[in-house]
């Protein structure tokens, strides 16, 4: 979910494995460095989505986007969405107080209530949490968002939080959740209410795995 290629690396990446014979040709780029932030390019940020209003948007949105697979809000109808989570039935002081015990790294975390102009709850008051990003390189989209759901479920009832059924988009058989993570391994480990860490060490294997065929793919633009 958040494989740090290039549009142009994602082409090389596809034909080398599967299109072997594409003709593919690659405009690199200048001036630029894998481990910039688009704040230091002095480009202006345009949005590319409406829901992508700015900076600090993109840099939580590989995880909490998991969210629209929820019955909680990612903070669609708002002017900071992927920033916030919520839903009415959350009790957000309890809830942050569960996220700041686990001391989770280029991250703080502040109760914030709003209510979506659209979407899921459109009207209702949600009582949330906004994600403010300390510390970017440091920062764990996808492992943050999964430490939030987790704590929604031990903070709320049983049963409480839901995973959304098919269909979703273009898809009528898997679960939407399992859709967006890219398998089925962090709703279950969430539904079990076991303890994270396993989930956790399965994406190390598998990053550092990606990491050794990337290497092939980066040296092209390093």
């Amino acid at each position: 979910m958040c494989h740090r290629m290039t549009i142009g690396e994602m082409a090389l990446w596809i034909k080398e494995r599967y299109y072997n014979n594409a003709d593919l040709n690659i405009v690199w780029m200048k001036d630029w460095h894998r481990d910039s932030l688009f704040t230091e390019t002095g480009l202006p940020w345009v949005l590319p989505s409406p829901n992508m209003p700015s900076i600090d948007t993109s840099m939580v949105y590989p995880g909490t986007v998991l969210a629209e697979a929820l019955n909680i809000s990612e903070g669609r109808g708002t002017t900071i969405p992927f920033e916030l989570t919520g839903a009415p039935f959350i009790n957000a002081y309890r809830l942050k107080d569960f996220l700041d015990k686990r001391k989770i790294s280029g991250c703080v975390f502040r109760v914030h209530g709003f209510i979506p102009t659209f979407n899921k709850y459109n009207g209702e008051y949600c009582n949330g949490i906004q994600i403010h990003v300390t510390d970017p390189d440091n920062y764990y989209p996808v492992a943050t968002a999964l430490e939030i759901f987790n704590a929604v479920i031990k903070t709320t009832p049983e049963g409480t939080l839901k995973f959304r059924l098919p269909p979703y988009e273009y898809e009528t058989r898997l679960m939407p959740f399992d859709i967006l993570s890219g398998d089925d391994g962090m709703r279950k480990i969430l539904e079990s209410g076991n303890s994270l860490s396993s989930e956790k060490e399965r994406w190390k294997y598998e990053i550092e795995d990606f990491i050794k065929d990337f290497r092939e793919i980066s040296a092209y633009s390093e």
